[in-house]
């Protein structure tokens, strides 16, 4: 099974760091492998750093699921005993902001989290980090 790479991870990495930059947000972001470890990450200057945290666990969520935690999140919602499930895992957060990378093969290699700002901006900037988008101003 492959692994995201330690290069492609730092170019998650820098991809976050410029909607951030544009949108003036302070955050964390948190590219991990399959297992939820680390790969690289970085953090603007005015983040808390309890959001490194924050943003490996959403990260982890994404990359063992292999969905979005904003898709993850509103399946939840429907269903008490996931959210549960998804709930008592420690190493794993609940909320807007991790995005799986899926390789070649259709599974997950890793994931991305971004966690600092308002969870919907997170979610946003996760989103235009993993697809390449452009984050709306808003």
């Amino acid at each position: 099974m492959s692994t995201i790479s330690s290069v492609n991870a730092r170019r998650y990495v820098e991809r976050a760091m410029q909607p951030a930059a544009d949108h003036q947000a302070v955050i964390a972001v948190v590219v991990v492998d399959r297992a939820g470890t680390i790969i690289a990450s970085a953090r603007t200057d005015a983040v808390a750093p309890i959001m490194v945290e924050l943003a490996q666990r959403k990260a982890a969520l994404a990359a063992a699921i292999g969905v979005s935690t904003n898709v993850a999140v509103k399946m939840a919602a429907a269903d008490p005993v996931l959210q549960a499930g998804l709930a008592s895992v420690r190493e794993h957060l609940l909320l807007p902001g991790g995005m799986p990378v899926i390789g070649p093969l259709g599974v997950p290699e890793g994931g991305v989290g971004i966690a600092g700002g308002h969870y919907e901006l997170d979610q946003q900037i996760v989103e235009a980090t993993v697809r390449g988008d452009v984050v709306a101003s808003g």
